[in-house]
């Protein structure tokens, strides 16, 4: 029996600052519906019911997390996602009910590894676009990712949770 009743994977390339970030903020956006939805508005005993996880697809995985994308996901007041980067894995793709893929690069390297996952793998984006890497570039283009990654992943919430 699974731990939680569904299980979301967000894959970028080095899983050090897109996949990241879309995990810290999905997870906090998913916090903060459980606090809104409690019956005592506290959150607790409100049990976590959708897990967040990240990978990448060109990573050995231990490379440290980007500090600009961490400085983006705490300027939209959501906790960064800690440990350091994770390599994709088969066992990762299986375990997911969802995986979300930051470009169509990223999508084809998941079914490339399984292609049974096409049912449940998808572009972040609802519009259908490549979430851009902001890698090497100013905290500005960062932020930026950070703030439309928002926007995508409270979408893609309302399909998670109608």
């Amino acid at each position: 029996m699974k731990p939680f009743p569904l299980n979301i994977l967000f894959v970028c390339t080095g899983n050090t600052c897109r996949s990241p970030m879309a995990e810290a903020i999905a997870g906090g956006l998913e916090a903060r519906r459980e606090v809104e939805t409690s019956p005592t508005g506290n959150g607790r005993g409100v049990a976590v019911e959708i897990r967040f996880a990240s990978a990448g697809t060109a990573t050995s995985g231990g490379s440290p997390r980007a500090a600009e994308g961490t400085r983006a996901v705490r300027a939209l007041g959501y906790e960064p996602a800690v440990g350091p980067s994770r390599e994709l894995t088969r066992a990762m793709i299986e375990e997911a009910d969802l995986i979300y893929g930051m470009t169509r690069s990223h999508v084809a390297a998941v079914l490339a590894m399984d292609p049974t996952a096409k049912t449940k793998t998808a572009l972040l984006d609802p519009a259908g676009e490549d979430v851009g890497d902001p890698i090497g570039m100013e905290q500005g283009a960062y932020d930026e990712v950070a703030s439309r990654m928002e926007s995508m992943i409270e979408r893609r919430l309302k399909e998670w949770r109608p």
